[in-house]
Parts: structure tokens; sequence; C-alpha cells
């Protein structure tokens, strides 16, 4: 069920962050006719920030509906969970560093190959984070 403004008229249709004013949820449209949710803040923070977000008074989006979106390139390991995890690959979305595929890094030698755990974003453990990509299993060595 949608609570937005639907109409065509004066429709978002160029790529990057939205939301409506009076709401707090931002949906990125990624590609000309597609958009999809940010799932919580933590995303928002990891694609670059709330500065990017576009505000409307009357938010209206037009195309396909994905769901919840991607999370970008990057080490990520939810607040709960051990685990980290590494997303990768390429799509070529216009300034969006989304992949296709993510693997579990296997240990902290591994994880210093790659550059360490200060390269490692620590997120909501309601993030879900391999939404849209392929699982291959653990990393490949650095």
């Amino acid at each position: 069920m949608s609570y937005l403004n639907t109409s065509v008229a004066n429709s978002q249709s160029s790529t990057g962050f939205y939301r409506q004013q009076n709401r707090p949820e931002v949906y990125l449209i990624f590609q000309t006719g597609f958009y999809c949710h940010v799932q919580n803040e933590d995303q928002m923070k990891a694609f670059g920030g709330f500065r990017l977000v576009f505000t409307s008074n009357s938010l209206n989006l037009s195309g396909r509906y994905t769901g919840d979106c991607g999370w970008p390139n990057g080490f990520f390991r939810g607040s709960n969970r051990p685990e980290v995890y590494r997303m990768y690959g390429r799509l070529g979305l216009a300034g969006f560093a989304l992949g296709d595929r993510y693997c579990h890094v296997r240990n902290e030698a591994q994880m210093n190959a790659y550059g360490g755990f200060r390269v490692v974003r620590v997120v909501s453990p309601s993030s879900n984070l391999g939404r849209g990509r392929n699982f291959r299993g653990e990393c490949p060595n650095p």
C-alpha cells in the first residue's frame, strides 16, 4: 500500500535519492524507470549520507518499484554479528557503486589483506546485506 502521491505530473525521474517532506522514507531512483526503498539510516550513510537526498513537498515516483535497495559495494557486518561480508561487482548504474555479488570474509588475516577492519561498516541488525546480490561463499584473497 502506497502513501505517496503517484500522479504522473511533476514526477521525479532523474536518478538520485528522494523523500517526501512529511515522510521519513527515502527512495532511490537507480535507473530510469526503476526505484527502490532505502532500508535504513545506516544504508543511507553508506551511500553518502542524507545530504544527497532531494526533499519534495509531494513525491511523485513512477516506474517499477523493486523493493528494498541493495547495499553499495564495500565491507559490512551487522551490529549483532561478527561475520563480515564484502559487497562487490559492477552493475553499471550511473553514479552508484552497486554490484551483483557478495561473499563472506574468511578470517582476520583475509580482512587485513582487504584493508583491515577500519573499512568495515557496522550496520543495524535489520539490514538485509544480501539484497539483490548473489552469494559467492567465502571471499577469494585479494
